[in-house]
Protein backbone atom coordinates (compact mmCIF):
# COMPACT_ATOMS: atom_id res chain seq x y z
CA UNK A 1 0.00 0.00 0.00
CA UNK A 2 2.99 2.51 0.53
CA UNK A 3 4.43 1.97 -2.43
CA UNK A 4 1.11 2.79 -4.30
CA UNK A 5 0.50 5.94 -2.13
CA UNK A 6 0.69 9.76 -3.95
CA UNK A 7 0.49 7.82 -7.75
CA UNK A 8 -2.33 7.89 -9.73
CA UNK A 9 -4.25 4.91 -9.66
CA UNK A 10 -3.03 2.94 -13.79
CA UNK A 11 0.79 4.07 -12.62
CA UNK A 12 -0.12 2.78 -8.79
CA UNK A 13 -0.91 -0.60 -10.24
CA UNK A 14 1.94 -1.02 -12.51
CA UNK A 15 4.49 0.20 -10.04
CA UNK A 16 3.18 -1.97 -7.27
CA UNK A 17 2.39 -5.35 -9.83
CA UNK A 18 6.30 -4.61 -11.31
CA UNK A 19 8.17 -4.32 -7.29
CA UNK A 20 5.91 -7.47 -6.38
CA UNK A 21 6.87 -9.59 -9.50
CA UNK A 22 10.95 -7.96 -9.11
CA UNK A 23 11.23 -9.02 -5.48
CA UNK A 24 9.53 -12.18 -6.25
CA UNK A 25 12.05 -12.88 -9.28
CA UNK A 26 8.83 -13.24 -12.24
CA UNK A 27 10.42 -10.25 -14.25
CA UNK A 28 11.44 -11.54 -17.67
CA UNK A 29 14.75 -10.18 -17.17
CA UNK A 30 14.89 -12.13 -14.22
CA UNK A 31 14.59 -15.43 -15.84
CA UNK A 32 16.51 -14.91 -18.74
CA UNK A 33 13.86 -13.22 -21.33
CA UNK A 34 13.18 -10.73 -23.48
CA UNK A 35 10.56 -8.53 -22.01
CA UNK A 36 9.01 -7.46 -24.72
CA UNK A 37 5.41 -5.83 -23.00
CA UNK A 38 7.50 -6.07 -19.84
CA UNK A 39 9.25 -3.40 -20.44
CA UNK A 40 7.21 -0.76 -18.41
CA UNK A 41 7.43 -3.54 -15.56
CA UNK A 42 11.38 -3.51 -15.62
CA UNK A 43 11.68 0.41 -15.90
CA UNK A 44 9.78 0.44 -12.58
CA UNK A 45 11.66 -2.35 -10.89
CA UNK A 46 14.80 -0.52 -12.26
CA UNK A 47 13.57 3.16 -10.14
CA UNK A 48 12.21 0.98 -7.30
CA UNK A 49 16.44 0.56 -6.53
CA UNK A 50 16.19 -3.25 -5.57
CA UNK A 51 19.20 -5.67 -6.65
CA UNK A 52 18.28 -8.36 -9.55
CA UNK A 53 19.51 -10.81 -7.61
CA UNK A 54 16.07 -12.71 -6.60
CA UNK A 55 16.04 -16.45 -6.83
CA UNK A 56 13.11 -17.14 -5.63
CA UNK A 57 12.33 -21.22 -6.24
CA UNK A 58 9.08 -21.05 -7.58
CA UNK A 59 7.51 -24.87 -8.51
CA UNK A 60 5.77 -24.08 -11.37
CA UNK A 61 5.94 -28.08 -12.63
CA UNK A 62 2.08 -29.73 -13.24
CA UNK A 63 0.87 -26.22 -11.81
CA UNK A 64 -2.50 -25.34 -13.47
CA UNK A 65 -2.38 -21.67 -15.79
CA UNK A 66 -5.10 -20.31 -13.44
CA UNK A 67 -2.91 -20.80 -10.19
CA UNK A 68 0.79 -20.03 -12.30
CA UNK A 69 3.06 -17.49 -9.61
CA UNK A 70 3.20 -14.62 -12.25
CA UNK A 71 -0.75 -14.49 -12.23
CA UNK A 72 -1.03 -14.96 -8.42
CA UNK A 73 1.38 -11.86 -7.87
CA UNK A 74 -0.74 -9.94 -10.51
CA UNK A 75 -3.48 -10.49 -8.74
CA UNK A 76 -2.56 -9.50 -5.13
CA UNK A 77 -1.08 -6.08 -6.64
CA UNK A 78 -3.84 -5.59 -8.02
CA UNK A 79 -5.56 -5.62 -4.32
CA UNK A 80 -2.62 -4.15 -2.72
CA UNK A 81 -3.53 -0.58 -5.59
CA UNK A 82 -7.15 -0.97 -5.30
CA UNK A 83 -6.97 -0.70 -1.14
CA UNK A 84 -3.80 1.69 -1.19
CA UNK A 85 -5.41 4.32 1.03
CA UNK A 86 -6.82 2.59 4.10
CA UNK A 87 -5.44 -1.29 3.42
CA UNK A 88 -6.30 -4.39 2.29
CA UNK A 89 -6.97 -5.94 5.90
CA UNK A 90 -9.11 -2.91 6.95
CA UNK A 91 -11.39 -3.01 4.21
CA UNK A 92 -12.54 -6.35 4.81
CA UNK A 93 -13.05 -5.44 7.61
CA UNK A 94 -15.27 -2.55 6.84
CA UNK A 95 -16.61 -4.69 4.11
CA UNK A 96 -17.95 -7.64 7.26
CA UNK A 97 -21.28 -5.66 7.39
CA UNK A 98 -24.91 -6.48 7.40
CA UNK A 99 -25.94 -10.32 7.82
CA UNK A 100 -23.67 -13.02 8.81
CA UNK A 101 -24.70 -14.88 5.49
CA UNK A 102 -24.25 -11.70 3.45
CA UNK A 103 -20.52 -11.49 4.82
CA UNK A 104 -18.84 -14.46 3.12
CA UNK A 105 -20.47 -12.98 -0.18
CA UNK A 106 -19.65 -9.10 0.23
CA UNK A 107 -15.54 -10.26 0.59
CA UNK A 108 -15.34 -12.40 -2.17
CA UNK A 109 -16.65 -9.58 -4.42
CA UNK A 110 -13.91 -7.37 -2.61
CA UNK A 111 -11.39 -9.39 -3.90
CA UNK A 112 -12.48 -10.38 -7.31
CA UNK A 113 -9.31 -9.55 -9.77
CA UNK A 114 -9.83 -9.17 -13.68
CA UNK A 115 -6.63 -8.28 -15.76
CA UNK A 116 -7.40 -5.21 -18.89
CA UNK A 117 -8.78 -8.03 -20.95
CA UNK A 118 -11.60 -9.02 -18.66
CA UNK A 119 -10.16 -12.11 -17.81
CA UNK A 120 -10.07 -13.41 -14.23
CA UNK A 121 -6.55 -13.16 -12.07
CA UNK A 122 -8.07 -14.38 -8.89
CA UNK A 123 -11.61 -15.25 -9.47
CA UNK A 124 -15.00 -16.35 -7.14
CA UNK A 125 -13.38 -19.95 -6.14
CA UNK A 126 -10.67 -19.02 -5.44
CA UNK A 127 -11.78 -15.41 -3.93
CA UNK A 128 -13.71 -17.96 -1.86
CA UNK A 129 -11.07 -20.25 -1.06
CA UNK A 130 -9.53 -17.06 0.51
CA UNK A 131 -12.56 -16.02 2.73
CA UNK A 132 -12.92 -19.57 4.14
CA UNK A 133 -8.88 -20.12 5.03
CA UNK A 134 -7.40 -16.74 5.19
CA UNK A 135 -9.46 -13.90 5.86
CA UNK A 136 -12.55 -14.91 8.34
CA UNK A 137 -10.00 -17.06 10.12
CA UNK A 138 -8.10 -13.86 10.24
CA UNK A 139 -10.69 -11.09 11.17
CA UNK A 140 -12.02 -13.33 13.86
CA UNK A 141 -8.44 -13.88 15.43
CA UNK A 142 -7.95 -9.97 15.19
CA UNK A 143 -11.47 -9.33 16.92
CA UNK A 144 -11.13 -11.58 19.72
CA UNK A 145 -7.44 -10.24 20.29
CA UNK A 146 -9.24 -6.49 20.56
CA UNK A 147 -11.48 -8.65 22.82
CA UNK A 148 -14.56 -7.55 20.70
CA UNK A 149 -16.88 -10.49 21.25
CA UNK A 150 -19.65 -9.29 18.93
CA UNK A 151 -17.82 -8.76 16.12
CA UNK A 152 -15.98 -12.18 16.70
CA UNK A 153 -19.28 -13.72 17.13
CA UNK A 154 -20.36 -12.33 13.91
CA UNK A 155 -17.54 -13.76 11.55
CA UNK A 156 -17.99 -17.09 13.25
CA UNK A 157 -21.94 -16.87 12.06
CA UNK A 158 -20.25 -15.64 9.05
CA UNK A 159 -17.70 -18.84 8.24
CA UNK A 160 -20.34 -21.21 9.52
CA UNK A 161 -22.56 -19.76 6.52
CA UNK A 162 -20.12 -19.94 3.69
CA UNK A 163 -20.59 -22.16 0.92
CA UNK A 164 -18.95 -25.63 0.32
CA UNK A 165 -15.47 -25.26 -1.54
CA UNK A 166 -14.53 -26.98 -4.26
CA UNK A 167 -13.95 -31.22 -3.53
CA UNK A 168 -10.65 -31.89 -3.16
CA UNK A 169 -8.97 -35.76 -3.05
CA UNK A 170 -9.38 -35.26 0.97
CA UNK A 171 -13.22 -34.56 1.06
CA UNK A 172 -13.79 -36.58 -1.62
CA UNK A 173 -12.11 -39.87 0.12
CA UNK A 174 -13.71 -38.94 3.23
CA UNK A 175 -17.02 -38.80 1.43
CA UNK A 176 -16.57 -42.12 0.25
CA UNK A 177 -15.58 -43.76 4.05
CA UNK A 178 -18.50 -42.19 5.80
CA UNK A 179 -21.54 -42.73 3.26
CA UNK A 180 -20.21 -45.65 1.47
CA UNK A 181 -23.76 -46.42 -0.10
CA UNK A 182 -23.62 -42.68 -1.19
CA UNK A 183 -27.71 -42.29 -0.09
CA UNK A 184 -27.23 -39.27 2.63
CA UNK A 185 -25.94 -36.44 2.22
CA UNK A 186 -23.31 -34.51 3.97
CA UNK A 187 -24.11 -30.83 4.77
CA UNK A 188 -23.55 -28.51 2.28
CA UNK A 189 -21.08 -26.43 3.54
CA UNK A 190 -17.24 -25.14 3.78
CA UNK A 191 -17.24 -25.95 7.43
CA UNK A 192 -18.33 -29.38 7.03
CA UNK A 193 -15.88 -29.56 4.35
CA UNK A 194 -13.05 -28.43 6.74
CA UNK A 195 -14.48 -31.03 9.69
CA UNK A 196 -13.58 -33.69 7.21
CA UNK A 197 -9.87 -32.31 6.81
CA UNK A 198 -9.68 -32.05 10.09
CA UNK A 199 -10.50 -35.83 10.79
CA UNK A 200 -8.37 -36.57 7.94
CA UNK A 201 -5.41 -35.23 9.01
CA UNK A 202 -6.12 -36.23 12.64
CA UNK A 203 -7.33 -39.46 11.88
CA UNK A 204 -7.02 -41.05 8.87
CA UNK A 205 -2.86 -40.30 7.68
CA UNK A 206 -1.67 -42.06 10.99
CA UNK A 207 -4.63 -44.52 10.36
CA UNK A 208 -5.62 -44.00 14.24
CA UNK A 209 -8.63 -45.89 13.92
CA UNK A 210 -9.12 -47.51 17.73
CA UNK A 211 -10.87 -45.26 19.45
CA UNK A 212 -12.17 -42.86 16.71
CA UNK A 213 -16.18 -42.67 16.76
CA UNK A 214 -16.08 -43.14 12.44
CA UNK A 215 -15.26 -46.46 13.04
CA UNK A 216 -17.43 -47.46 16.41
CA UNK A 217 -20.17 -48.90 13.58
Amino acid sequence: SALAAGKNPESSLAYVQAVLLGTAGLLPSQKGAAPHYWAPSEKAWCEYGVSRGVTTPWQAFRVRPENAPVRRVMAAGHLAARYAHQGLLANLQDTATGEPAWIPGRIVQALLVQDANGRALLGQTRALEAVVNVVLPLLHARASERGDVFFASRILDAYRACPPLADNHITQDMKRMLLPGGHAKLPASALCQQGLTHLYQKRCVGLHCQGCALGDD
